[in-house]
């Protein structure tokens, strides 16, 4: 092989430390969650036994479905091809929800002095919101990628101001 060749074949440095770098972040993850077992086993008194079990039943899991799915996608025929709606369809749903109760009296110091003279117990306030949020994210090709989402947010207030 001449040099020419050898540039034509070579992958830029630039792209390499972008790779890199993708996978640094990639990689995070697993490393904290490492780190957090330690922390949860050793100074919580999580049972090591619990979280191998914890740990095992997903890895399990996959290595029935795996094969089971891989077998399936293979022998699949049809007009879009052998995995194009197992990878449009096998998207992560996720969605999340909140509630909050807030409830405020307020009051005011007219005189500002140490001494209680002038004070007026001014603004009941009362607030009850509810979120929840549904997300879809998907690929449909190396191009594509999608999410499809639905929100949902209600909030109640009430504001009345006192004078006794």
């Amino acid at each position: 092989m001449n040099n020419e060749e050898k540039m034509m074949n070579s992958v830029p440095m630039g792209q390499k430390i972008a790779f890199g770098l993708g996978m640094l972040a990639n990689q995070l993850f697993p490393a904290l969650l490492s780190i957090f077992i330690v922390v949860l086993i050793q100074d919580l008194g999580f049972s090591p036994l619990l979280y191998g079990i914890i740990a095992f039943i997903p890895r399990f899991i996959d290595a029935i479905t795996d094969p089971l799915m891989g077998f399936i996608s293979d022998n699949t025929k049809s007009k879009w091809g052998k995995r194009s709606q197992y990878v449009f369809f096998g998207g992560i749903l996720t969605g999340i929800a909140s509630y909050r109760e807030l409830t405020y009296d307020s009051s005011t110091d007219f005189d500002g002095s140490p001494i209680t003279l002038f004070h007026f117990p001014d603004n009941h306030e009362e607030q009850e919101q509810q979120t929840f949020e549904l997300r879809y994210a998907g690929s449909y090709s190396e191009n594509i990628d999608y999410v499809v989402g639905v929100s949902y947010f209600d909030q109640e207030m009430f504001v009345g101001e006192r004078r006794d």
